[in-house]
């Protein structure tokens, strides 16, 4: 057993990623913190201003699914993503990768919606 550096909790060896600097050839954070931590990373790359945990408190408000399909991400797939205006940066809700590519492109959705409605 170590115990996380970042969440203080204390896991299996298998939880943590190797470092063969370190004396106990373990990393000192563990696989899911470091997960974490790469998430905001990217978030922050791109502009996005939000925490883990205002994430996850979105995650839970929207019971995991996507706020345009409702469907939840199939094991293994990506996370969702956090939808946001690119100009203003203001967060929207979390949608799936193909929703996301979708709700980007504003005028191919009209496109598809003209398309549709030719067939009424």
């Amino acid at each position: 057993m170590k115990k996380c550096f970042t969440c203080r909790e204390k896991k299996s060896a298998n939880e943590f990623h190797a470092n063969k600097q370190s004396t106990d050839g373990l990393q000192s954070s563990c696989k899911t913190c470091l997960r974490k931590r790469a998430r905001i990373h990217r978030w922050q790359k791109r502009g996005i201003r939000i925490s883990y945990e205002q994430y996850e408190t979105m995650l839970k408000k929207q019971s995991g699914r996507c706020a345009i399909c409702k469907e939840k991400p199939k094991p293994g797939a990506r996370e969702l993503a956090v939808d946001h205006d690119h100009a203003t940066h203001k967060l929207r809700e979390l949608l799936c990768t193909n929703c996301n590519k979708l709700a980007e492109d504003r005028e191919r959705v009209e496109q598809v919606l003209a398309y549709l409605r030719r067939f009424e």
